[in-house]
């Protein structure tokens, strides 16, 4: 004995078809989110910059993956500028100083932060300048001194108010009032022995930061 013969298939098709479709774009929806899941680089695969400058030439990140590409754990790099004179300077300033890996600040923006930059900022400690990646080179510091006359170094300068022509002037226009430097961020988990992660082979933040530094000085 037939449980279903065709008339009742057909019945149940007419009332349930819709269910087919539905099954099938969930089906897609999760292998699509899996797909990019698997793709998307990792924390410790990207870096994220902020430059408190304006860009004028939208290759450089393209550029510094090109140079930087060898390093197959790297797969991206994202930056993110803005002058600090513009009215949206403070509200980007505010999100990125929170999550970048690399800033590169005008002094007056560092200053405006006295007495909070350990809060946002790695601070180059004996043992980070005379780490393999600083140790080598006489670098002229970011210095904050606090109440009890203890220093502090947050940031490596970069640019000289008064420079031209630099390797970063060919992609981005600074504020010429300041002088610019490099800051770690703290919220990055690419500082190798320094960072969140406790693990020396993630270390793309140092290692694109001392590159950037022999490119600009």
């Amino acid at each position: 004995m037939q449980l279903f013969n065709k008339e009742a298939s057909k019945r149940i098709f007419t009332h349930t078809w819709y269910i087919y479709p539905l099954l099938i774009g969930i089906i897609t929806v999760i292998w699509l989110w899996g797909f990019q899941a698997f793709h998307q680089p990792s924390s410790h695969q990207s870096l994220l910059m902020f430059f408190s400058t304006n860009i004028s030439n939208n290759v450089f990140t393209k550029e510094i993956m090109n140079e930087y590409y060898a390093r197959e754990d790297l797969r991206q790099i994202d930056a993110y500028y803005s002058l600090p004179d513009l009215p949206s300077y403070v509200d980007k300033l505010n999100l990125y100083i929170r999550k970048s890996d690399i800033l590169v600040l005008d002094k007056k923006t560092i200053n405006d932060l006295k007495g909070y930059q350990e809060r946002f900022f790695v601070e180059f400690d004996d043992e980070l300048i005379n780490s393999e990646y600083f140790k080598d080179q006489a670098y002229e510091y970011y210095v904050y001194e606090n109440d009890q006359g203890k220093e502090f170094k947050y940031g490596i300068k970069i640019k000289n108010k008064s420079d031209t022509g630099t390797y970063l002037d060919q992609y981005m226009t600074f504020d010429s009032t300041y002088d610019y430097y490099l800051c770690l961020g703290v919220a990055s988990v690419n500082l190798g022995y320094i960072g969140g992660e406790n693990n020396k082979k993630y270390d793309n933040a140092l290692t694109y930061a001392r590159h950037l530094l022999d490119k600009q000085l």
